[in-house]
């Protein structure tokens, strides 16, 4: 029998195709035509015997041929029934309607197989753009005149560039001024691109920290994306103009990234700062996504690694099937689009799993990948998958021992850019084995390395300053450059629009105050899309000039650059050394000689020489009979200075010659937890956290002591020794929230290689009592009224105690309110300074005398002057603020926003100030003397004598350390030798004596 469906159909399903009306394999199309009976006309045998009476006189033989012939006239093919009615003429044929989905659902599906294609096929157009999408109709020409333009691989000086509707169109010498043009005066700075940060949670992870506006989590950044974040500008006003957002790292699939102009939309839309804001069909639009491998997603859900290779393989298997029905439903839409729509349908719309999508946008190369891993075997586990399954990787983030493995990275299909930390390290097994030359490592081996703030774990603000670090370490000064600007734009797939200064690339465009990559540096212009950014107007900034009597200043760019603003130099000479004495006990080689066994020692020729804040030397710039030494005999110092005596009354022993080099005091590091901490995240790394009940009336005898807890010869230790930070004053450590009272601080030699029993390591076996005021003990089932009240209670209950002897067997608490243990308050609020301050009138009236000092102490310009008459010392930590908690956003970030900051204003004021490590995961106590160079670098009104006592002197005299901080005749010797500025990038350490070791340690190599 013929079909009775009519007009055929097909059906459409994950195996492939088939049709209804056949019996066909699944992946089979068959096609059947509507079969029809051929139609005859029809003679009735009744009709005929009427025709036969008109012949009733004819003959019988006529009639009889008649009947015959009329019986066998019957077509063959007819059926006809001797009952039928009288023949009818046929109706016309109908064309039927197949069963399937609607034209409009066809013409869809069709739609989205075109635009697959299309992007398939795209090539990246490489003439001249014409056009940026995202210009600000109105917006007049700019022009900027005479700056020292980074075209990537050199320097154009003198040079102009010309910025028109939202494109840089003209680089060259002496461009006329277009009319109603803007100018700006470079005046010979440093003009780069506008800076890149791949990285970042930045609107996601909002300022200040809040539960509402914490959203790094799930999915599609776009629909979580906070426009009015108030990082926004303070990042932009670092130089960055292009930000790619990312979700969080605890899932193996974060979802989506967006990226991201900085530059602020009137509409707080944000579909208005994407960078793809405007595109058309004729550029690609790219799309991003976050991955995770590791320690990250095993944290957060368990399981292991094996498992977590199933899942990224089970899911990246789901989507290539929904990518192959998706192609099958093409490949047969395509065929049915060129027939009648009556005769060929399809019975399934185009296949489409929201929760698949965005994989098969990755599959199809559509999307730009980004993988956080860092542990070797995790990258390769994620090169394996991406060939297993076709895709390409866009950049590993993180990626701390990626250095360990190029050659695996590079059997990737692709180019894998790195996206890195110059120096952070430490905070978990993954970050422990990272190393400082890593940037130079992958470069040299032709991984392109780009380097990010993962925002708000870094101040995205100072991503510039990742860049110069890595310098420091040994990346070419050009690749430090391109790390932040042109590489990540290749990484992003924007390359062709932004992180290169040239005609047709967006005008995002950062001119420096000195060079990026000297200590310090900052924007005096930032532009995006051709629009200057102000940040003139900023509230805070009015009230700290207000304070200082600066109301009335503008913030205005110096007429001229500093000089060489535009050059960077290392210093080129190394130390050398050379014996004294002829006595056949002393060293006869450099090893020798820089061994633990070496105890005398002379080192000459020192450029400039500090010993405490009233004792600095300082070389003459003309030749000089007499020269600036240190003379070290049995491991402490006999002379420092001009007037150590001719050189034949030097002790017998090497002579290390510094070539110009600076000498200073050892360092001393507080508010880090090196000694106490190792690796964070393992609580088999760490002493534990400590708890103190004020209640408790036996505190005074239970109250957690850190010296009982302290572990040498950790990484942390080392590489803070190898920087010359030789003394910690170390506090227990506390729970986030859980914390009030700390417990009691010790001050310790960071070199010491075994035991607290080992020689003179501890400095001060108890330092200071410890309190956390404020928002990050109220947890502790305190309130912060609560918190207040109990440490007054304390001092006051132990003001009248008899146990009010300085002696350590006597009362913490008593020793606190009589001043002989120093209390430190962590708070960065302004009331909570405030409320310290009533503490220590009431204890004074009630016949005490504490010496508070706060650390933190973010808001504590606002307070400055009771400060100041009330004697109390601040310790800055971070060194440089954020406004990232709900209590500390009052921060001044420093210029181009702040020309002041809360350190300018506390020395304004005559207060005591010293400066902590900048991070809360310890890793950068290394870097202690970078924090001090930054203010340098930043306040004309500090001097490096000044500089120097923010890490040394200062905090000995804060903490009443007797020994540390200072160079004194009779004293250890604990100093740390450069061969350059220490607040110059690219300034090595020559040697380091002290710090709980014995003998010289010459070129220590940070790791």
């Amino acid at each position: 029998m013929p079909s009775s469906q009519g007009a055929d159909y097909i059906s459409f399903n994950r195996r492939g195709y088939s049709s209804i009306n056949s019996s066909n394999s699944d992946d089979s199309i068959s096609t059947h035509s509507q079969s029809s009976a051929t139609n005859h006309s029809l003679r009735n045998p009744h009709r005929s015997f009427i025709r036969s009476r008109f012949f009733l006189l004819g003959a019988a033989t006529v009639s009889l041929l008649t009947t015959l012939f009329l019986l066998t006239s019957v077509s063959k093919d007819a059926s006809v029934d001797s009952f039928a009615a009288p023949s009818k003429k046929p109706p016309p044929l109908v064309d039927f309607v197949a069963p399937g989905i609607s034209e409009q659902a066809f013409k869809d599906g069709l739609a989205k197989c075109n635009a697959i294609e299309q992007r398939r096929n795209y090539t990246q157009h490489n003439g001249e753009r014409a056009s940026n999408p995202r210009s600000v109709q109105g917006t007049a020409p700019l022009l900027i005149k005479n700056g020292t333009v980074w075209t990537g691989d050199e320097y154009l000086e003198g040079y102009d560039i010309l910025l028109e509707s939202g494109l840089i169109t003209k680089i060259d010498q002496n461009i006329d001024v277009p009319q109603d043009a803007s100018v700006i005066e470079a005046n010979g700075r440093v003009i780069t691109p506008g800076i890149i940060d791949m990285h970042s949670h930045m609107g996601v992870m909002s300022w200040p920290f809040t539960l509402g506006l914490m959203d790094a989590n799930e999915i599609r950044v776009i629909d979580a994306f906070n426009p009015s974040d108030p990082a926004i500008r303070i990042i932009s006003s670092g130089g960055i103009t292009t930000s790619l957002v990312l979700p969080g790292s605890s899932n193996l699939m974060g979802g989506e990234a967006l990226a991201v102009k900085l530059r602020p939309v009137p509409t707080l839309s944000v579909e208005e700062m994407q960078v793809a804001a405007g595109v058309t069909n004729e550029e690609k639009k790219w799309r991003y996504m976050k991955m995770a491998c590791g320690e990250n997603p095993k944290s957060v859900y368990g399981g292991s690694r094996m498992g977590e290779g199933y899942l990224f393989r089970q899911r990246f298997q789901s989507a290539q099937r929904l990518l192959y029905a998706q192609d099958d439903w093409c490949s047969a839409a395509s065929q049915i689009a060129q027939q009648s729509r009556s005769t060929y349908r399809l019975s399934e719309r185009f296949p489409e799993e929201l929760e698949n999508e965005s994989l098969v946008g990755l599959l199809r190369g559509d999307v730009k990948l980004q993988v956080h891993c860092y542990e070797p075997h995790d990258i390769e586990a994620i090169v394996r998958y991406s060939l297993e399954f076709g895709f390409e990787i866009s950049a590993l983030h993180h990626a701390l021992q990626a250095w360990k493995i190029p050659d695996i990275i590079k059997r990737a299909s692709n180019t894998i850019t790195v996206a890195t930390f110059s120096d952070m390290w430490g905070y978990k097994v993954e970050a422990y084995s990272a190393n400082v030359n890593a940037p130079k490592i992958l470069s040299d081996a032709g991984i392109p390395v780009a380097l990010k703030s993962d925002h708000p774990v870094l101040n995205s603000q100072d991503l510039i300053w990742e860049a110069a670090k890595a310098y420091h370490y040994g990346l070419p000064e050009h690749l430090a450059l391109s790390a932040v600007t042109s590489i990540p734009a290749r990484a992003i797939g924007l390359d062709h629009r932004i992180g290169h200064l040239a005609p047709g690339y967006d005008a995002d465009i950062v001119i420096w105050e000195k060079h990026p990559l000297k200590l310090g540096a900052r924007p005096a212009h930032v532009i995006i899309d051709g629009v200057e950014l102000d940040f003139e107007d900023d509230p805070l900034t009015e009230q700290a000039l207000k304070i200082i009597g600066k109301e009335k200043e503008k913030k205005t760019m110096p007429s001229q650059a500093e000089p060489d603003a535009f050059k960077l130099k290392r210093p080129e000479r190394e130390m050398t050394v050379s014996f004294s004495g002829k006595g056949a006990a002393g060293p006869v080689d450099i090893q020798q000689a820089c061994s633990s066994e070496t105890e005398t020692f002379v080192i000459r020729n020192i450029g400039k020489l500090f010993l405490s804040k009233a004792k600095v030397f300082e070389a003459p710039n003309e030749p000089s009979k007499w020269e600036i030494v240190v003379i070290v005999r049995d491991g402490k110092v006999r002379c420092a200075g001009n007037d150590c005596g001719e050189k034949d009354q030097w002790p017998e022993g090497p002579v290390f010659d510094l070539q110009g080099g600076y000498v200073l005091p050892g360092l001393i590091s507080t508010g880090a937890r090196i000694g106490l901490v190792e690796i964070e995240s393992e609580p088999s790394a760490i002493d534990g956290y400590a708890s103190n009940n004020p209640n408790d009336p036996a505190l005074d005898t239970k109250i957690v002591r850190a010296v009982d807890g302290l572990k040498f010869g950790g990484l942390h230790l080392d590489k803070a020794y190898k920087a010359g930070v030789l003394t910690s004053v170390t506090n227990p450590i506390t729970e986030w929230g859980k914390g009030f009272i700390t417990g009691v601080s010790a001050a310790f030699r960071v070199g010491a290689l075994n035991t607290v029993l080992d020689g003179d390591i501890i400095v001060k076996e108890e330092a200071a009592l410890h309190v956390v005021l404020g928002t990050l003990a109220v947890h502790d089932g305190l309130t912060i009224s609560q918190q207040v009240a109990h440490l007054r209670r304390l001092l006051l209950t132990h003001v009248n105690s008899t146990a009010t002897a300085a002696h350590r067997s006597t009362s913490v608490f008593g020793r606190a309110a009589h001043g002989h243990l120093p209390i430190v308050v962590y708070t960065e609020n302004k009331d909570e300074i405030a409320s310290v301050i009533t503490i220590k009138r009431a204890v004074d009236a009630a016949g005490g005398a504490p010496r508070f000092v706060i650390l933190g102490a973010t808001e504590s310009w606002l307070v400055a002057d009771h400060l100041a008459a009330e004697n109390i010392a601040v310790i800055l930590k971070p060194a440089r603020c954020t406004p990232r908690l709900w209590f500390s956003q009052r921060c001044l970030v420093g210029p181009p926003i702040s020309p002041v900051t809360a350190l300018d204003i506390l020395l304004e004021k005559g207060v005591l100030v010293g400066l902590a490590p900048l991070d809360a995961d310890d890793g950068y106590v290394r870097n202690l003397v970078w924090d001090a160079g930054w203010n340098l670098a930043t306040n004309s009104n500090i001097t490096e004598t000044d500089a120097v006592g923010l890490v040394s002197w200062n905090i000995a005299k804060i903490l009443g350390l007797e020994g540390p901080g200072t160079l004194e005749q009779g004293d250890l010797a604990e100093l740390v030798a450069y061969n350059g500025s220490p607040f110059e990038l690219g300034t090595k350490v020559q040697l380091v004596v002290g710090g709980g070791r014995n003998g010289v340690t010459c070129f220590p190599q940070q790791i």
